[in-house]
């Protein structure tokens, strides 16, 4: 077996994709640290949604930035996690909201950078049913790492206090160590025969390139949008509401957000691709 195929170069592929859910893991200690820093409901959830509009931006940005200064796949996922790593622990030394704020937005531009290049370095990598699946592994994993680092950070909270919550993002670095220890250079593709110009190629059908997209994509896109909201919106005001229930020294509520998350991961498991006699294959396939 090779080294790209091996298993553990494979976590190493997966495991930044662990830290790009990983704004969420202080959604339990929220009710805390709005006692401890006097500030309102909304300004404390705005540490956790803030970094969402740093990520669109950056998302566009992070090919820009690329092609400018020339920058491979491996490097600026690299950079994008140690900024990650960096702006998560600052709120571990400050005391002042809008010092905290943006090193939250800065977080937010730190997964930006790296979103969409997590995928891509995986799609140059490897191909077919394989691709298929390490592209469902890297789904799940982020659920998993939403989940584990909220069981970290709420584990911190229960014994360490809010603050210390927030060094569940030390785990930057432990990623950053084993996915540049583990992942091949961009320039060894060459002698694996694999190069982006392959992709192109795979994105076609029988009859050619494709050239258009189902409406029942947007369709998708605009259901998967409200899900996401209402998903987000629940868990911000849950860690609140069980602290109301239950009293202000109640530190659990991350642990049940982690339970909710289960149900995701199973959903992101690799099950080998689309298929066209899937239940939205007859609606998908009409418009082709």
């Amino acid at each position: 077996m090779s080294k790209k195929h091996s298993m553990i170069t494979k976590l190493a592929f997966l495991s930044v994709s662990l830290m790009v859910t990983s704004a969420y893991a202080i959604q339990g200690s929220l009710p805390q640290l709005k006692a401890a820093m006097h500030i309102t409901q909304t300004q404390s959830e705005y540490l956790v949604t803030t970094p969402s509009f740093a990520v669109m931006i950056f998302v566009v940005l992070s090919p820009l930035i690329q092609q400018w200064f020339h920058i491979s796949d491996k490097k600026i996922i690299m950079a994008g996690v140690t900024i990650v790593g960096l702006a998560g622990i600052v709120p571990m030394f400050v005391d002042n909201y809008t010092t905290i704020l943006l090193s939250r937005l800065i977080l937010g531009a730190g997964y930006g950078l790296y979103n969409s290049q997590a995928i891509s370095v995986i799609s140059v990598w490897y191909d077919g049913q394989e691709r298929a699946q390490m592209l469902g592994w890297r789904a799940a994993a982020e659920q998993v790492g939403q989940a584990l680092t909220l069981t970290i950070a709420g584990l911190l909270l229960s014994y360490l206090g809010w603050r210390s919550s927030f060094a569940v993002y030390f785990l930057a670095f432990a990623v950053l160590f084993f996915f540049a220890l583990r992942v091949p250079e961009e320039s060894q593709a060459q002698d694996d025969h694999v190069d982006e110009d392959n992709l192109a190629e795979e994105l076609t059908d029988e009859n050619g390139p494709i050239t258009k997209i189902s409406p029942v994509v947007g369709l998708l896109v605009l259901f998967a949008f409200l899900l996401v909201v209402d998903y987000v919106g629940m868990e911000n005001r849950f860690p609140g509401l069980a602290v109301a229930i239950n009293g202000e020294h109640y530190t659990g509520a991350s642990m049940f957000l982690s339970l909710m998350l289960i149900g995701a991961t199973l959903g992101g498991l690799p099950t080998g691709g689309y298929r066209t006699d899937s239940v939205l294959g007859p609606f998908i396939s009409a418009w082709d």
